[in-house]
């Protein structure tokens, strides 16, 4: 058996993303490095680009990312689930962006200091934050 390469995009400002088609076509990113800290992005897309809207989108939000993860942490603090699931696991840190191609859509991804496992993302509608998922 032989392995393909996957398919990469090279964008000016995002870098390097690669496709990837499992459960859905996305792209992402190699580690970006924003006044937030380093994230990684993932982006819609179809087999042969990036979704140019959610580029757009992606890179407008990485302009300015921080009152984006502020809200996202503030968010978090307000969720009684969230603060139960967080509580005595460390510090909430940035971890990514996962975004679409509707404008004001898109989640902002966070970790646990001392949970390697658990993921929080923070769901942005509209630009505001709407809702928060927890998985481990």
């Amino acid at each position: 058996m032989f392995w393909r390469k996957p398919k990469t995009f090279q964008d000016p400002d995002l870098g390097l993303l690669t496709h990837h088609h499992k459960p859905r076509d996305y792209w992402l990113s190699q580690s970006i490095a924003t006044s937030a800290g380093d994230v990684l992005i993932d982006l819609p897309g179809d087999s042969h680009t990036p979704s140019a809207a959610a580029l757009a989108i992606a890179k407008q939000a990485l302009l300015q990312p921080n009152p984006l993860v502020v809200s996202a942490i503030s968010y978090v603090h307000a969720s009684a689930s969230a603060r139960e699931f967080i509580e005595g696991h460390g510090e909430l840190a940035l971890d990514g962006f996962s975004f679409t191609d509707t404008p004001g859509s898109f989640s902002v991804e966070l970790a646990l200091s001392n949970w390697p496992d658990a993921v929080i993302n923070v769901i942005f509608n509209g630009g505001v934050p709407c809702d928060v998922l927890l998985a481990d």
